[in-house]
């Protein structure tokens, strides 16, 4: 295992749709998914790096936020 610096990159958003998201889940996951897309392709195109993704989401509380975990990049194969 390597030792490389990590990143949390938090995403949320208005209130008012909170409740479209507690009525519909299935919708979470196209959510989570455009969130992965919009990452990754900000770290290759502005970066050079392609990153590792972890994703989750938390839907209780005051707060509904997905969390992305990028725990290390690979640049031409390397870290």
């Amino acid at each position: 295992m390597y030792q490389v610096n990590h990143r949390h990159v938090i995403l949320t958003f208005d209130e008012d749709l909170r409740y479209i998201y507690l009525l519909r889940r299935e919708l979470l996951k196209p959510l989570m998914d455009e969130g992965v897309r919009l990452i990754q392709e900000f770290f290759e195109e502005k970066v050079k790096v392609t990153p590792d993704i972890i994703a989750d989401h938390h839907t209780f509380g005051s707060t509904f936020m997905i969390i992305f975990r990028i725990p290390g990049c690979v640049s031409n194969g390397k870290q």
